[in-house]
């Protein structure tokens, strides 16, 4: 069986437009890379993003998908 994966920009546009354009300027902020830049990634308007902006909002969105170590240490009752 093969695993299928994704390119790095496919996942990094789906997340963006899944996020929505409201928590764009916070992504910004944390990532590094500038709002107008998430914009025309997120439209497709840039075709073909640089690698160091793409690993950046990969990096990003790996983050917040990690469970915090304070997530981690609660159990359910």
């Amino acid at each position: 069986m093969t695993t299928k994966t994704i390119p790095r920009v496919e996942f990094v546009v789906s997340r963006l437009r899944a996020a929505m354009p409201r928590l764009w300027p916070e992504i910004a902020k944390q990532s590094g890379v500038p709002e107008k830049t998430i914009c025309k990634i997120a439209y497709r308007e840039t075709k073909d993003p640089r690698t160091s902006t793409t690993e950046a909002l990969h990096d990003y969105f790996d983050a917040q998908d990690k469970p915090t170590k304070r997530r981690a240490q609660v159990t359910p009752p």
